[in-house]
């Protein structure tokens, strides 16, 4: 496609229901356009020729890196406060690890800088990873944060500890990993069998006989 030279590549605009999306225009480059396909939630208008995105902190993390990589693509003033404002946040991973015999949230930043009540206590691993400790404090901050995606351990963890002021960070990563179970298998489990499992009749032995 071809572009006016004073429209820039990215700019932002508003979609078909109203709400802000990023959209990004430029001649084709199999380069380009293989690192724009990584933006969360990505679409082609293949009447434009443009590609599109809601805007959020995670889409704006892979548009920052798609004009970092190339940076004869051009930007609208919108653009750069965008992706600005998202320096100023922690956007980043969660997941979780046992170190030192104890449990910690793992934080894998990709943009922003960690806020302080996930960096209190913190210690960084030799592999360079950033691990926080398991704490009440800590798990509101991650709750707070709109863009820190937490996977299920991370997230049974933090549940954890705000339930529990006292947290601390020797919570174990498999107390928060431990699979749920349901009350109907528990009450089975109780009773001496799984459901669906068939129960043995009055006086049959599952023994086989001597000989």
């Amino acid at each position: 496609m071809q572009l006016a030279d004073d429209r820039p590549n990215v700019e932002l605009r508003r979609g078909a229901q109203g709400a802000p999306i990023v959209v990004l225009g430029f001649p084709y480059d199999p380069h380009i356009v293989a690192v724009v396909r990584a933006i969360p939630n990505r679409r082609f208008d293949w009447d434009s020729r443009e590609w599109w995105a809601p805007v959020d902190d995670w889409a704006g993390v892979h548009v920052a890196e798609v004009l970092h990589r190339f940076p004869e693509l051009t930007a609208s003033a919108e653009v750069g406060a965008w992706l600005a404002g998202i320096e100023r946040r922690w956007v980043g991973r969660v997941r979780t690890t046992r170190h030192d015999g104890r449990g910690w949230w793992v934080l894998d930043t990709r943009a922003g800088t960690v806020p302080e009540a996930l960096r209190a206590g913190a210690i960084e691993r030799d592999d360079g990873a950033l691990l926080a400790p398991f704490t009440a404090a800590g798990a509101r901050e991650l709750r707070a944060q709109r863009s820190a995606r937490l996977d299920a351990g991370a997230d049974r963890c933090a549940t954890i500890a705000e339930l529990e002021p006292r947290a601390r960070s020797s919570t174990s990563t498999s107390r928060c990993s431990r699979p749920t179970t349901s009350r109907r298998t528990r009450r089975a489990a109780r009773a001496g069998g799984l459901p669906g499992s068939r129960r043995p009749q009055a006086g049959v032995t599952s023994t086989p006989p001597q000989t």
